[in-house]
Order: C-alpha cells, then sequence, then structure tokens
C-alpha cells in the first residue's frame, strides 16, 4: 500500500468512527443497548436514562402548569385594567358620540326650539309655552342616550367575553371604565344644547340655568343607565329598542306635563317616570318669586287673579306656589335629586348584576 493510501485510512477511520456519548447527551443509539453498563446504584445505564427523562419531562410538565397558572388571578393590577380600559373606551366612544353628524343634530336641535320659543313673554298665556320649552329639553336629553346606548353590549359582549376568559381583565374594572370614560361624552351635548336653547328661549336667569343645566345632566345619564340595562337584559338591538319605546312613551306620557290628574288607580305609575323628577325641579326654579309671570286680563285660570282683579285695577301676578300646585309639584328640590339619583343607581347597579351573572362567558 502507497503513503497515500495508508494515509487517506488513516483519516477516514478518525472521521467515521462513531464516538461513545454520556447520559446527559444520548446522541448515539447504540450507547441505550449496552445491557452489562452498571452504575453505582445499581441500575443499568438504560434503565438510569430512562427515569432522568421522565423526571425531566415531568419538571417541564410542571413548569409549563407554573407559567399558564400564576398564583394571581389576573395578569395586572386593577389600577392598569382601569386606567387601560377608560382609556380604550373612550377613544373608541369619542369618535362615535362627537361625530360631525351628532355635532349638527345637537346644534340643530338646540337652535330650531330656542327659535320657536324666542323670548318667551311672562305672561299667563305663555305658562303653557314655558314649560313646554323645559319638558321638550328634557325629554330629547332623554331619549338620545337611552337608544344611543342600547347596541352597547351586543356589539362589545364576543370581545368581551373572549378578553375576560383570558383573564385579561376583571368584570369591575372594564365596567367602571366604561361607566366614567363615557360620562363627559354623554354630558357634553346636553350642555350645548341646553345653554343655546336657554337663553334663546329667555328662560329665568343664572341660577335657573345652573340647576336646569344639572338636572339635564343627570337625566340624561340616568337615561343612559336605564338603555344600558335593557341592552345587558335581551342582547338584541331589536328587542332592546322594543322596550326602550315602550318605557320611554309610557314616560313621556306619565312625566306630568300632558296630564296632572291623573285616575286614582293610576297615580302609582307617575313615580316610575324618571322625568317627572327633573321636570319638577326645573319647574320650581322657573316660577320663583323672583321671576314673576302676569296674570291675564280676565277670566285667569288662578283663584289669586280673580280675586284681586276685583280690588284693584294695577298689574297682578300669579303666586308661585299656585303655578306649582297647578302642574303637582308637592316634593321639595332636594327629595327629587335624590330620587332621581336612586333610579340612576339602580339600574347602573341592575346592569352590573346582570353582566356578572346572568351574561357571564
Amino acid at each position: 500500500m502507497s503513503y497515500d493510501g495508508a494515509m487517506f485510512l488513516s483519516l477516514t477511520s478518525v472521521f467515521i468512527i462513531p464516538r461513545k456519548t454520556s447520559s446527559e447527551a444520548p446522541l448515539d443509539p447504540g450507547y441505550l443497548e449496552e445491557p452489562d453498563g452498571k452504575l453505582p446504584n445499581g441500575l443499568t445505564m438504560k434503565k438510569q436514562l430512562q427515569l432522568s427523562s421522565k423526571n425531566a419531562l415531568k419538571q417541564g410538565e410542571s413548569t409549563v402548569v407554573s407559567k399558564e397558572k400564576p398564583d394571581k388571578r389576573w395578569v395586572s393590577s386593577f389600577c392598569t385594567q382601569y386606567h387601560t380600559l377608560t382609556s380604550r373606551n373612550f377613544k373608541q366612544q369619542r369618535r362615535v358620540i362627537l361625530s360631525w353628524l351628532n355635532l349638527i343634530q345637537t346644534l340643530s336641535m338646540a337652535i330650531v326650539p330656542g327659535v320657536i320659543w324666542w323670548q318667551i313673554p311672562k305672561v299667563e298665556e305663555q305658562i303653557q309655552a314655558i314649560s313646554g320649552l323645559i319638558y321638550f329639553i328634557l325629554l330629547y336629553w332623554a331619549f338620545t342616550p337611552i337608544f344611543h346606548s342600547l347596541t352597547t353590549f351586543p356589539l362589545e359582549r364576543p370581545i368581551i367575553n373572549k378578553e375576560r376568559l383570558s383573564g385579561c381583565y376583571c368584570l369591575s374594572a372594564y365596567y367602571l371604565a366604561k361607566m366614567t370614560s363615557e360620562l363627559p361624552l354623554t354630558i357634553i351635548q346636553p350642555i350645548v344644547s341646553m345653554t343655546i336653547a336657554f337663553w334663546m328661549g329667555g328662560l329665568n336667569g343664572v341660577g335657573a340655568y345652573f340647576v336646569d343645566l344639572g338636572m339635564i345632566m343627570l337625566s340624561s345619564v340616568t337615561a343612559q343607565s336605564i338603555g344600558l340595562f335593557a341592552s345587558a337584559l335581551f342582547l338584541s338591538f331589536d328587542q332592546s329598542i322594543i322596550f326602550a319605546s315602550i318605557f320611554m312613551l309610557t314616560t313621556l306620557l306619565l312625566g306630568g306635563f300632558y296630564i296632572q290628574r291623573l285616575p286614582l288607580w293610576l297615580i302609582w305609575a307617575r313615580y316610575l317616570a324618571f322625568v317627572l323628577y327633573p321636570f319638577h325641579v326645573m319647574l320650581s326654579v322657573e316660577f320663583s318669586n323672583d321671576h314673576t309671570i302676569l296674570c291675564k286680563a280676565e277670566n285667569s285660570a288662578y283663584q289669586h287673579c280673580n280675586m284681586a282683579r276685583n280690588t284693584t285695577n294695577a298689574s297682578i301676578y300669579i303666586p308661585r306656589d299656585e303655578i306649582l300646585a297647578y302642574f303637582d309639584v308637592t316634593l321639595p328640590i332636594w327629595a327629587n335629586i335624590v330620587i332621581l339619583l336612586l333610579f340612576m343607581v339602580t339600574f347602573r347597579l341592575a346592569c352590573y348584576l346582570l353582566l356578572r351573572f346572568y351574561r357571564k362567558p
């Protein structure tokens, strides 16, 4: 054999001879088949390797389980969940509520009533017109939020359920974020509308303006609460809109403007109309002692005017108590506000309980 051939065989033997492997890196299948290899503990190398593999698998499974099921129930704190959800929901709803179409609608439904009820004279013949303007603004900003909120949970429910099941956040954080993030967006439109219509209609001064503004905002938030409750209860836009239509039209009739005297067996129903309470508050501040209403020259609907007309020819003004009695305003202002707040809290709590127990994923 030549020198070159010997060199080739020696190099070949170096590179193709399989190496034995250790138990930590069993690359050679033949290594597992050595039955006589004994370890100090009395086990064969094959058996020891199998046990080591099983232990490694068990340790790996326990590591995966511990990563999938952490000690904490949620992946982030309540404050982080609330902050993130508030920011996300505000950005989503801002594009809808503050859209150009809604802005045009808000301005139109403020200017048009202001033109129709322009600077209403403070005379007995215009009492119905004054109360009509107040009732129209109140009802409009009760109808609008309730119908806007009917689509909330039917549209958001698939995403909410998916994120809740994955442990992204808890229901209380989501619900609180939704209530607070939409609050400024819900009240900004009534503020603009009420400001324009109030001063165009010539209602009762600065003090009455701020009270009316507070009542409009509170009734809008209450109406939104009712809409959210209906949305969570039915999870169907068609069913929700039927419920809201029946509820709001019944509320409109029982709200104290169209009828003041109900049959005895139906008197209880008027107290279920939530617009009754802000309407009575707004009437109380509109027909105050510092904003007098002139009596009719003759055949007045108010007893004081007719009695005083027989004794003097001077201008006679209708007492505030008689006007409020005509509209059956009996509760003080603070009591009406408390009842309206109870309406709002009750429907928001009922909505949360529906999502928590009845509509849970």
